[in-house]
């Protein structure tokens, strides 16, 4: 936790105030962007968009979850093992 305080520009106290460690911090964001993308995907099955044009933003949405990802699981793995 020392490692992602130090990343993120913010006291150990402050992450350890809102999460129990490691495993509690990566739940919490896989399940807000995860959470993001299906609100994203029911919306765009309820407008009327071709089914191009759905296939397009799907992609699109799936390319930025997976960056978001990326990201999170490097910090993670930077903080555990001490590589990326």
């Amino acid at each position: 936790m020392r490692d992602i305080a130090a990343a993120a520009r913010i006291a150990e106290g402050a992450l350890y105030r809102h999460y129990s460690g490691k495993d509690a911090l990566a739940w919490e964001l896989f399940s807000k962007n995860y959470t993001a993308f299906a609100l994203e995907l029911h919306r765009l099955q309820a407008g009327q968009a071709s089914l191009r044009a759905k296939l397009v933003f799907i992609f699109k949405i799936y390319q930025r979850l997976t960056q978001s990802l990326t990201s999170l699981a490097e910090v993670l793995v930077a903080a555990t093992w001490g590589v990326v």
